[in-house]
C-alpha cells in the first residue's frame, strides 16, 4: 500500500455495509491522529490544534491570572459573568455588530449611547439604578 491520505477514501470505503460497522483495522491503519500519543482522535485535542496552530487568536489573549476568578467563593454563574466581562466577550450590541449581526447598536434602556460593555454595565442610567438598588454602586 503506497502513500495514502485521508482524502483518498470516503466513508463507504471505511465501512462494512453488510455488517453496518466500521472496518476497524483498516480505519486504525489509515487514520492516525498524530496530536495524541495514543493516536486516537479527541475533540479537545482537535480544538486545541485549531486554536493554537490554525486560527490567529493572539489578539484575544489578555494578560492576568484568570485562575483567580475561578477560585472566587461565589455562584458559578457569577464567576462566568466576571470572566466574560474581563475577556470582553459579553454579547453587547456593539460586539454583535462587530461579528456581522446587523441592527442598531443604541442602548435599548436609555437610547443614548452605543451598547458596549462599559456602557451596559457602568454608564447606562438603568445599570446605575440597578447597582444602587443592590447597594453595589
Amino acid at each position: 500500500m503506497g502513500a495514502l491520505f485521508v482524502y483518498d477514501f470516503n466513508v463507504n470505503s471505511m465501512t462494512d455495509a453488510q455488517n453496518k460497522c466500521w472496518k476497524e483495522t483498516f480505519v486504525r491503519h489509515v487514520l492516525i491522529w498524530k496530536v495524541e500519543k495514543s493516536g486516537s482522535y479527541l475533540v479537545q485535542s482537535a480544538y486545541t490544534l485549531c486554536v493554537e496552530n490554525l486560527v490567529y487568536v493572539s489578539h484575544l489573549h489578555r494578560t492576568g491570572n484568570w485562575q483567580d476568578i475561578w477560585c472566587l467563593k461565589v455562584l458559578p454563574k457569577v464567576k462566568n459573568l466576571v470572566w466574560r466581562m474581563c475577556k470582553g466577550c459579553l454579547p453587547t450590541l456593539v460586539r454583535l455588530q462587530d461579528k456581522g449581526v446587523s441592527f442598531p447598536t443604541r442602548c435599548r434602556s436609555c437610547n443614548f449611547n452605543q451598547e458596549d460593555l462599559q456602557h451596559l454595565l457602568f454608564k447606562c442610567p438603568f445599570a446605575i439604578k440597578v447597582w444602587n438598588i443592590e447597594r453595589l454602586w
